[in-house]
């Protein structure tokens, strides 16, 4: 095999399949990434696996990527990461010069790394029998799964939130993530299953998803209670489902919270950043103050540190705000990710006592076209003692 190809569309495929490689592979060719040069159908093919999941990614020949010899090569993807980056040049060629080695040449030099017969690479076959099938924008996908990752739990201890899960209604997807003290909601508008049904993608799985097929125009989702395959353009990522049951998401949403506050968004964010300067770092918490009655629509976010007698408030202007005096606290790193979340200029966060969830999202969704599926992010917050 010899290719000579572009190092910065190179560099693009190798990031998403190093996604998918182990930190400490039980194979240590599972650490190995498979090149195929296809003359025939003009493309180049990057193939790895893991225990639970398998990406490949097809590069199309053009006048920066060219196939000087077709053939196939298996290498250390890490090891070819680390030169590909290195090396200045817009192009690189790789070939096999024997058996068991590679070389990778560009203008003012070369190196030389393992490589090893690829027919003998051990790549995860998966096979969907009763499968439920779904179409997926990828700019739609990759924005809902990047919106609620900071949500996924990694608690070891409770599998079933070390993902996100997938949950195929009638009336559209919905992609959810909890670890218990905050839950991310992405609806996926228009996208419409061919029966309901649903599964947990697993988290690393959830970050190659949403990087491969974040600028194909539609992604195909097959997937039964063992396995998915996302695919779209030639480019295919086959998981393994984390087995499981997700909790009852639907029951934690709050539909009586009456003191509702709409707010800049990072006017809010930018308060909670200042005054999170001086709060505890054992307790690391914010709190918001609002008394419509004396201030209007002014709240007060502030923070202190008893022990180290530091504290911090500020005053900020709110929107609107309709209910009672309210004083309530937040983790402050938890509700930052929570802002940040959110699409949008405008929030609106709906409260009700200091022990019930918050309901946070956009006081406005974006404007789509017709049959466009759209993209509705939520997130739900406990608040804690202050």
């Amino acid at each position: 095999m010899n290719i000579s190809i572009n190092t910065k569309k190179f560099a693009n495929a190798i990031v998403s399949v190093l996604k998918a490689i182990p930190v400490k592979a039980v194979d240590f060719r599972l650490s190995d990434v498979v090149i195929i040069a296809d003359a025939k159908n003009k493309i180049i093919t990057l193939l790895t696996s893991n225990t639970e999941s398998a990406v490949k990614i097809n590069l199309p020949i053009n006048e920066d990527t060219v196939i000087n010899e077709e053939g196939s090569l298996e290498i250390p993807a890490r090891i070819l990461w680390d030169i590909i980056k290195a090396v200045e040049d817009k192009t690189v060629t790789i070939s096999s010069i024997s058996d068991n080695t590679a070389k990778i040449a560009w203008t003012t030099g070369h190196g030389e790394i393992p490589a090893y017969n690829p027919k003998d690479y051990p790549e995860i076959k998966y096979e969907i029998k009763d499968k439920v099938t779904i179409h997926i924008p990828g700019k739609i996908l990759s924005e809902g799964i990047d919106s609620i990752k900071y949500a996924i739990s990694n608690d070891a201890i409770r599998p079933a939130l070390n993902g996100i899960f997938f949950n195929a209604e009638e009336t559209g997807l919905i992609l959810v993530a909890t670890d218990a003290h905050r839950l991310g909601i992405s609806v996926l508008q228009d996208c419409f299953p061919s029966e309901p049904s649903s599964f947990i993608l697993p988290v690393k799985a959830a970050a190659i998803v949403s990087d491969v097929f974040a600028g194909c125009d539609s992604v195909e989702l097959n997937f039964d209670n063992k396995h998915a395959i996302f695919s779209s353009e030639g480019n295919v990522v086959s998981v393994t489902n984390v087995i499981g049951k997700f909790p009852d998401y639907k029951s934690v949403i709050p539909k009586d919270n009456n003191n509702i506050l709409t707010i800049e968004k990072n006017t809010l964010k930018d308060a909670i950043k200042l005054v999170s300067v001086c709060n505890s770092k054992s307790k690391n918490t914010v709190k918001i103050e609002i008394n419509p009655e004396v201030t209007g629509t002014e709240i007060i976010i502030s923070a202190e540190d008893i022990g180290f007698q530091t504290q911090a408030e500020q005053k900020i202007q709110a929107n609107d705000y309709t209910g009672e005096a309210l004083s309530i606290a937040f983790k402050s790193d938890f509700i930052l990710e929570t802002l940040s979340s959110l699409p949008g200029d405008s929030i609106r966060i709906e409260m009700s006592t200091t022990k019930r969830p918050v309901y946070f999202y956009s006081e406005k969704g974006e404007e789509k076209e017709d049959k466009t599926p759209g993209l509705l992010i939520s997130s739900i917050l406990m608040p804690v003692l202050g």
